[in-house]
């Protein structure tokens, strides 16, 4: 890594290059507390997890999450958009492999679509806050395509607990959205 630095006026010009000191790494590329918090949440759904394929996929949104605001190419709009989708992927593909039905439609992890959405909140303008949010709703209710509706119904208070899970993620984008504005 090249580290190129500004010199004061009181500063004289150094005779060789010198390679950086850890305390200029540190600089680059700081541990943030919410790092440590983040890594310690998601060591414990890491740990708590209870198949392979659940434990690989939340090591994935835990990377990208942590990345996410330090590799350059994550910081341009289309990098954010593909962090997005990726998070997306991965929380719908987790979410499929921890229900019984193979639909995700029943599983624990459905929070896990705020992460994209959130991340998307905090980033962009509320066309593509709403955008991402309905995306992450749509994907939460597709896996109502792969359940055999010949075998299975979903009762009333299903659909209505369906509904208000989709409705709390985009009134969460929004909110963060504005209170992101605000600040």
């Amino acid at each position: 890594t090249i580290v190129l630095r500004r010199m004061t006026s009181s500063e004289e010009t150094p005779s060789r290059l010198s390679p950086p000191q850890p305390a200029d790494l540190l600089h680059v590329l700081p541990v943030r507390n919410t790092d440590i918090v983040l890594a310690i949440l998601f060591g414990a759904l890491i740990f708590f997890a209870d198949h392979p394929a659940e434990k690989v996929l939340l090591t994935g949104l835990a990377v990208l999450q942590l990345i996410e605001g330090r590799v350059k190419f994550l910081m341009t709009p289309l990098g954010r958009m593909i962090s997005v989708l990726l998070q997306l992927a991965l929380a719908v593909e987790l979410m499929r492999v921890n229900d019984p039905l193979n639909s995700g439609v029943a599983s624990p992890y459905y929070p896990i679509l705020l992460f994209p959405v959130v991340s998307t909140a905090a980033y962009f303008d509320i066309v593509a806050t709403v955008t991402v949010s309905m995306a992450a709703g749509a994907a939460s209710l597709s896996g109502l395509l792969l359940i055999d509706w010949k075998r299975f119904y979903l009762d009333t208070e299903s659909w209505h607990t369906l509904s208000i899970r989709c409705l709390l993620m985009t009134t969460t984008a929004v909110l963060v959205n504005t209170l992101g504005k605000a600040v």
